[in-house]
């Protein structure tokens, strides 16, 4: 397609490039600067293409995105919110005040995934349509008429900047896209508004958050939300509003990775004890089951990751 440069490519021997392997392979670059290994050839010779490795093409990217930019700042972006130009290439718009309200701290986590079917549809068949993507993570693939819209200086960042202060004019894009978002800004409605404000009338917009989920963090996770909590978000005016509940929200992935973060914060003998543990035990479990192991033996912060719920107390200050 001419409306997309792929970020991410598998690599191979026949068009090896050493600084597009090390590129996509951080671990890679370190385990070299400690004298592990000799080189990102040598490595993908002997473990990376079982491994599944990429190549990253920053270089083809940063020839899009420099294309891409300059529509940005002349017809999208309110220009009182620029700063300049990140050095990953992206419009800064990200404010130290900005950083401080947001509660964002510097992160080695990576977030990284491709559209969902919805998604890529509208994407591939709106070649001319512009499209925001907020909290668009690290991008396997560079489309030319999406802002991929960050906290996170990745290579494939466009704008740099909150969820709560986008930093684009009003009404101006055709399709607004948030997922996974949401549940990590410290306020959530403050954001929804400006994904509707930048909305053009008549465009789309795709939220998805989840409900039942375990902690995870980028690297803070604040809220979780059921339907009726992101409904609420939205103003009353939308029209052919649809919620639904897609293959990978399903509640077996819900359960899958409620199990999976409790199996991994346990030692053997508990973690043995809850893999041989039934379905049926669980739903006629006693307060007498609490008392278990894989129960018991969780510290405070491996509670907090999955509990059903945590309670705060406090106490006001005295008057001064």
């Amino acid at each position: 397609m001419d409306n997309v440069t792929p970020y991410l490519v598998p690599a191979s021997l026949e068009h090896f490039s050493e600084t597009e392997y090390l590129d996509a392979n951080k671990d890679i670059q370190e385990a070299i600067s400690k004298g592990i290994i000799e080189s990102g050839l040598h490595h993908f010779k002997a473990l990376g293409y079982a491994e599944n490795r990429f190549f990253a093409r920053r270089a083809a990217v940063a020839r899009q995105k420099e294309k891409k930019l300059k529509y940005i700042v002349s017809n999208l972006l309110n220009k009182d919110e620029l700063l300049g130009i990140h050095d990953c290439g992206a419009l800064d718009c990200l404010r130290p005040e900005y950083r401080i309200s947001a509660g964002i701290t510097p992160t080695t986590a990576v977030s990284s995934h491709g559209y969902d079917d919805v998604n890529l549809k509208y994407i591939e068949s709106n070649p001319t349509s512009w499209i925001l993507d907020v909290g668009a993570g690290l991008c396997p693939s560079y489309y030319h008429n999406v802002v991929n819209f960050e906290v996170v200086p990745y290579d494939t960042t466009d704008v740099l900047g909150i969820a709560e202060k986008l930093p684009f004019k009003d009404g101006v894009f055709d399709y607004v896209i948030s997922s996974a978002v949401l549940e990590h800004v410290r306020n959530p409605a403050a954001a929804a508004k400006e994904l509707y404000r930048v909305l053009k009338p008549g465009g789309g917009i795709y939220i998805a958050a989840p409900f039942l989920c375990p902690y995870h963090g980028y690297p803070h996770h604040y809220f979780n939300m059921t339907a009726q909590g992101l409904r609420s978000l939205l103003p009353e005016e939308l029209v052919d509003c649809n919620q639904y509940v897609p293959h990978f929200f399903a509640p077996l992935w819900s359960a899958r990775h409620l199990f999976l973060h409790w199996i991994s914060s346990l030692d053997e003998p508990a973690k043995e004890q809850l893999l041989n543990t039934k379905v049926r035990e669980f739903v006629e479990a006693s307060p007498a089951d609490y008392t278990k192991d894989y129960n018991s033996k969780l510290s405070l912060q491996q509670q907090l990751d999955i509990a059903y719920g945590t309670v705060l107390t406090a106490k006001k200050p005295l008057a001064p």
